[in-house]
């Protein structure tokens, strides 16, 4: 599976999260569950820094705000490893992390396979 942990660089810090371009580093020197980083100008919503979006083919993706480095990779490692356990990339309420519940600000249905072209 190629999962991809895309990371939202263009927020500024804000009170105290020190802004994306910190959170991208900090995933990039230590990726949770071996996920690949990408890094991109936006994901919204603006004015919640520490935006993240989790993704694969054929699987849920995930959308987190809220995110900084420290205590937080923690848990996203341990939401990843739950993401990754599970069959489709859905996450029941009791394998995520408590501290990151009120972060997650959305979940989207994987694509689905093209149909096969009927002749």
């Amino acid at each position: 599976m190629t999962a991809t942990l895309h990371v939202c660089a263009g927020c500024k810090p804000a009170d105290a999260h020190p802004g994306g371009a910190a959170l991208r580093d900090a995933l990039r020197a230590a990726p949770p569950g071996g996920v690949a980083i990408a890094e991109h100008p936006c994901l919204g919503p603006c004015g919640i820094p520490g935006r993240i979006a989790l993704t694969a083919p054929g699987r849920w993706s995930w959308l987190l705000a809220g995110l900084a480095p420290g205590p937080d990779l923690a848990d996203l490692a341990t939401f990843i490893a739950a993401w990754q356990a599970s069959m489709d990339g859905r996450v029941a309420k009791t394998d995520r992390p408590d501290a990151l519940r009120p972060k997650i600000l959305g979940r989207v249905p994987p694509q689905p396979a093209a149909p096969t072209p009927t002749v």
